[in-house]
């Protein structure tokens, strides 16, 4: 048994001197780093022998004119620190320092024409840099341009880098004589009733191109709105389901439009000023801005005094609620779903003339904010009045005194107008035998508050 003992001792004491010995030679190892000098820059060390396990610290830097993009290992920093455990061969690699011209760019067009006595406004140029960046403000812009005399002018827009390249570019500005236009602007309205269609003429170094009704459309698909609209009569649908547009149209001349059905419908981008529009012959705008959400302008001084048929007008427009108190609408006689979900839409219209007025089909459907007094609308001539008010939270206006003695539709009327709970007890109902489906389910109406169906109060019956 001692003897066992004795052998697994020398053995385990064999193996921790032979482990000793492998370290100790270990560290006497050297090993070589060699560098290899490269072209643009220099490192820090020439190389040599270094014992194994000794971490070398190296760094690489560019000569003018270079920059460090990477040693031959594959690190990119120019400082490294390298353990040695083998030969190693180290390159770092510069390339030339890139130096490129400017890029200078100009704005608008390289040629452009004024009349004599006209202001130019320069639209400028912008300069960029790769090295310096952006570099537009160090433009310096040179040569004469006299607007009292006629003839043909040049501008020098000039760009110098730090590192001293320089680039230019040109513009000609071509001052033309005073000429009576066919073309021109009465206020701020653009007019050619005398010009031929497809004439284009410039106007403050914009060009105008006379249309018609089928030249307009052609016009919009190459996205020019730069347009004398006198000789359009039709308007519908131009720009129906154009969701990107929203480009400033307020100079077009509307005054022989006589159709805008649709014609900003689904437009979910236009908010643009229409105000200036004349309106004079417009027959109809059915839909014109349905579903136009974010429209909400000021066009309560459009003339619709010939406008006829305003159904869905606007329809589904999210964002619309300006004042058009001072509408004439005496020539209206369709208002069905005018405000069909025009969930801001609360205005005083109370001033509306509805004299002729028929079909009132879900006018306010939908219309969640609306609460507005309409007691004095003329609804004599109204035949259809079924869900005018449906799903209309709000509405609690004072409606009692409605002449309804034309109406033979009112279904689904008040439903779920949550809040509506006026006196109609006295309205003339005798084309209607019975309450009307849904008439007010789910409204506040009192029993005591409906009509009588199938009866007219005598006070109504001559009116």
């Amino acid at each position: 048994m001692k003897k066992l003992i004795y052998i697994f001792i020398f053995i385990f004491f064999s193996s921790c001197f032979n482990r000793y010995f492998d370290i100790i030679e270990e560290n006497l190892v050297e090993y070589t780093l060699t560098i290899i000098k490269s072209e643009g820059g220099n490192i820090d060390s020439t190389g040599g022998k270094y014992s194994f396990g000794e971490i070398i610290t190296l760094e690489a830097t560019p000569n003018s004119g270079f920059v460090f993009l990477e040693w031959s290992n594959g690190l990119v920093s120019s400082i490294i620190d390298i353990k040695i455990e083998s030969d190693i061969t180290l390159e770092a690699i510069f390339i030339p320092e890139k130096n490129e011209f400017p890029t200078i760019t100009l704005v608008g067009s390289s040629t452009m024409n004024i009349q004599i006595e006209d202001t130019f406004n320069d639209p400028g140029a912008v300069a960029d840099d790769l090295e310096d960046g952006d570099i537009t403000s160090s433009i310096n812009i040179s040569g004469e341009l006299n607007t009292s005399i006629a003839g043909e002018y040049s501008l020098i827009y000039e760009i110098t880098d730090t590192a001293g390249n320089t680039s230019s570019i040109s513009r000609t500005i071509i001052v033309n004589e005073i000429r009576n236009t066919i073309i021109y602007f009465e206020d701020l309205t653009c007019k050619c009733p005398e010009a031929s269609i497809g004439l284009k003429e410039i106007i403050n170094q914009v060009e105008y191109t006379v249309v018609d009704n089928e030249s307009i459309k052609v016009e919009l698909l190459n996205n020019n709105i730069n347009l004398c609209t006198t000789h359009v009569t039709d308007m519908r649908g131009l720009f129906s389901n154009n969701t990107t547009f929203n480009l400033d149209i307020n100079f077009w001349d509307t005054s022989n439009v006589v159709q805008m059905d649709k014609m900003f419908f689904n437009a979910s981008e236009f908010n643009q000023n229409i105000g200036n529009w004349d309106l004079g012959k417009v027959k109809s705008t059915y839909a014109m801005f349905k579903k136009a959400t974010l429209f909400n302008k000021n066009i309560e001084f459009w003339d619709t005094s010939n406008v006829e048929n305003m159904t869905e007008m606007f329809s589904e427009t999210d964002s619309f609620n300006q004042d058009i108190s001072s509408w004439n609408t005496s020539n209206v006689i369709y208002m069905s779903y005018m405000f069909y979900h025009a969930i801001a839409f609360n205005q005083p219209i109370n001033s509306w003339n509805t004299s002729n007025l028929e079909l009132a089909t879900g006018m306010f459907h939908g219309a969640k904010s609306f609460n507005s007094e309409l007691s004095d609308w003329d609804t004599s001539k109204v035949n259809s009045m079924n869900g005018m008010f449906r799903e209309s939270a709000q509405f609690n206006s004072d409606i009692s005194k409605w002449d309804t003695s034309k109406v033979i539709a009112m279904a689904f009327m008040f439903k779920n107008a949550s809040a509506f709970n006026q006196d109609l007890s006295e309205w003339c109902v005798d084309k209607i035998p019975q309450e009307p489906s849904d008439f007010a389910q789910g409204s506040a109406l009192f029993e005591i508050n409906k009509p009588i169906w199938g009866s007219c109060p005598s006070s109504k019956k001559n009116k």
